[in-house]
């Protein structure tokens, strides 16, 4: 009896959950990873260095990271560094009303 440790995505599956990570803003993706590694706001922003309002304003969006900052906010709470540059590098776009997207190399 052989058992699949996980289920076989398809094309249609694979396409859907790229789009739905990209539409992610920096502060749903961090917020996201941190509910999942059941840290509290407090841990988080303890482990990145800042303040627990600084950390809650990222999630919330109602203030955006410089590139720098984002950066060491992944690499601090262990998430992929190019993933939230690339997130905080559109945000910027979108909020500029410039419209172009940022994809990493694939």
């Amino acid at each position: 009896m052989s058992i699949k440790n996980s289920p076989s995505h398809n094309a249609d599956d694979q396409r859907y959950w790229r789009k739905r990570m990209r539409d992610l803003t920096f502060g749903q993706a961090v917020r996201a990873y941190r509910l999942a590694e059941e840290w509290s706001l407090t841990y988080a922003a303890e482990r990145i260095g800042i303040s627990k309002q600084q950390l809650s304003d990222y999630e919330s969006g109602r203030k955006l990271p410089s590139i720098e900052k984002a950066y060491q906010i992944a690499k601090a709470l262990g998430m992929m560094p190019q993933g939230a540059v690339l997130q905080v590098i559109n945000e910027q776009l979108r909020k500029a009303e410039i419209p172009i997207r940022v994809e990493g190399a694939s």
